[in-house]
């Protein structure tokens, strides 16, 4: 298999599969957040700039992309009913 024929099976993929386009996006995502160089929020907003550029997918319209933009530092969201309601949600069944 080529490289090219490579690029464009993966690119189908995860162009067809939201969970594994999902799942990708995390990965880079917290590849960089876990070196120190962004916030999540801004971790999250780059790994979706990578899925566009490398695969046509934009990831800011997947459903679960909205929680990735919230202060998870703020200690009134980890103590508020919306976290709570957060991780009672669909992410965690």
């Amino acid at each position: 298999m080529t490289m090219k024929e490579t690029m464009d099976q993966l690119t189908k993929g995860i162009n067809e599969d939201s969970e594994y386009a999902w799942a990708w996006h995390c990965n880079i995502a917290m590849a960089t957040y876990d070196e120190g160089c962004l916030s999540l929020p801004k971790a999250n907003r780059a790994a979706a700039r990578f899925m566009k550029n490398a695969f046509g997918v934009d990831m800011t319209k997947h459903e679960y992309f909205a929680d990735t933009q919230k202060d998870w530092s703020d200690p009134e969201f980890l103590l508020s009913e919306n976290f709570a309601d957060f991780y009672k949600g669909e992410l965690f069944k």
